[in-house]
């Protein structure tokens, strides 16, 4: 069995975690939890999505924003110790998706787009499941007409509601709701580390 050693622990290399955190109060308490067990592969999933949820700083090296190096307090280069240890204590995977299942509420498409930038600016696989029961109008031929549906305006979700400036959504069922987000699904995986 391949292992990898952390500090004095070790653990299989085919060791996947990861934690659930469904908006930013959930994701506060789990992910830093997740980062302190050792792991091939650390990941969050963000479903069923019910607020905007922002994990940049965990994400990202706060010493080298994954640069490799850093500048030193006496303005040298070093190499950066998170970064270039074996186990960097970041995520390497974020999993996105909405909210299935009777009383499903609908996800923004932009706190599921916020997700998406978050991770494409840290260079994290971006994997979106599902808009869940709620598809947005205009989506795979989404009609106003398919089911009851509603509309975002800011963060409040009316329904019923329409309106020439917000999100519409429409309950239309997992299947047809989709997985496409501004015109391409989002399948990223990380690299396999054995």
């Amino acid at each position: 069995m391949n292992e990898k050693t952390t500090g004095k622990s070790t653990y299989p290399k085919n060791i996947w975690l990861g934690v659930t955190a469904e908006n930013q109060q959930r994701a506060d308490e789990r992910i830093p939890i997740l980062l302190q067990i050792p792991a091939a592969v650390r990941f969050v999933s963000v479903e069923p999505m019910l607020g905007p949820v922002d994990i940049y700083r965990w994400l990202r090296c706060h010493i080298c924003s994954n640069n490799g190096s850093y500048y030193n307090p006496n303005d040298e280069v070093e190499e950066c110790p998170i970064c270039s240890s074996e186990d960097p204590s970041l995520l390497d995977w974020v999993i996105c998706g909405g909210e299935t299942g009777p009383g499903a509420r609908p996800v923004h498409p932009d706190w599921v787009r916020s997700l998406r930038d978050q991770c494409q600016d840290a260079g994290v696989p971006f994997f979106f499941k599902s808009w869940g029961e709620w598809g947005r109008r205009g989506e795979t031929g989404i009609t106003l007409n398919d089911g009851p549906f509603g509309c975002w305006d800011n963060d409040e979700f009316r329904p019923g509601a329409i309106s020439s400036h917000g999100e519409h959504m429409v309950r239309v069922g997992k299947k047809k709701a989709g997985r496409i987000l501004d015109g391409r699904t989002w399948y990223e995986m990380p690299e396999i580390k054995l």
